[in-house]
């Protein structure tokens, strides 16, 4: 053979091995590629628009829950700054009735100031008239007024000397009776009695003392003794009357609630009655007893229907 032959024979054999030798690594790589368990590299990823939408979906469903959470917080916060604000405004008005109460109380209390001023006053003023010449005297004679209520009935008045009287009117033979000596009739027959004041005068007197003098004291001294006196005569409602206004210009109502009454009690038929029950419902009325003032006033509407009092009742009642 010759050695172009040869050399045809070489290339041929070198081109089948080649073409041989790339086969097989063809078919390894085609089995390796194949083969479970084996993967093979990946270029990286990128999310597809589903996923992104997912995940945001997720996000604003947190942020949404976390909103939620903060607004429950405030909700709570909110309740306890609302129970709060209306326990200050329980506190405010507990603070502003317990105000009105105590200002009530104060005004009270300088009402009664006022009240045991003014019967300091008038004390004051009863010691002052007491203390004078003429207060002791009628003092005296008050104490002689005392004396002749407390003394037994029947019993023979005595005179300074300690013997004993006969009865005012009375004769002789009625002093023998009551156990008068006679020579003490004889005595006093010589003697003579005193006459015995003119009861309206005695009664003007006193009024006049009201009046004018504004000696209250004094004139409720005149005024008990001319009732002492004379007990049924026709001015004798008046006197009382004016014993309750005595102690009703002093302030001293509760005196003249209890003087008033006595009109109605001894001298229901009298012309003072109407005026009477109309100053001790107003009496009650400066007391603060507006209960008593208004039933009285009514009283006095209803009794005495034609008397001025009844018209002046009308009035306040309107008013009460």
């Amino acid at each position: 053979m010759t050695s172009l032959n040869r050399k045809k024979c070489l290339l041929l054999l070198v081109s089948a091995l080649l073409i041989t030798g790339c086969q097989d690594v063809l078919q390894q790589g085609d089995q390796s590629a194949g083969a479970p368990g084996t993967a093979a590299p990946r270029p990286p990823s990128i999310s597809s628009a589903p996923e992104i939408d997912r995940r945001l979906r997720a996000d604003v469903s947190s942020l949404g829950q976390s909103l939620k959470a903060i607004r429950r917080g405030l909700s709570n916060q909110e309740a306890r700054i609302e129970r709060v604000r209306r326990g200050f405004q329980s506190l405010e008005g507990s603070l502003e009735k317990n105000r009105a109460g105590i200002e009530k109380l104060s005004k009270q209390i300088s009402d009664q100031m006022k009240e045991l001023r003014g019967r300091l006053d008038t004390m004051e003023s009863d010691i002052s008239f007491l203390r004078s010449p003429v207060g002791r005297e009628e003092s005296s004679s008050e104490k002689e007024e005392f004396d002749l209520e407390i003394r037994a009935a029947g019993a023979p008045a005595r005179d300074p000397s300690g013997e004993a009287l006969p009865p005012a009117g009375g004769s002789s033979e009625d002093a023998i009776g009551a156990g008068v000596p006679q020579q003490s009739l004889v005595v006093a027959g010589q003697s003579g009695q005193p006459a015995q004041p003119d009861p309206a005068a005695e009664y003007n007197e006193a009024l006049r003392i009201f009046n004018e003098g504004k000696i209250f004291p004094k004139a409720r001294l005149l005024f008990n003794r001319f009732i002492s006196r004379n007990p049924i005569h026709e001015l004798a409602d008046d006197a009382q009357y004016w014993i309750g206004e005595s102690y009703f210009e002093e302030k001293n109502f509760e005196r003249a609630i209890l003087a008033f009454n006595k009109v109605q009690v001894d001298y229901a038929n009298g012309d003072k009655a109407p005026d009477a029950l109309l100053k001790e419902a107003l009496a009650f009325l400066n007391l603060g007893d507006k209960a008593s003032a208004r039933e009285l006033m009514g009283r006095v509407v209803q009794k005495y229907p034609d008397s001025a009092a009844a018209a002046k009742a009308t009035e306040r009642l309107k008013s009460l």
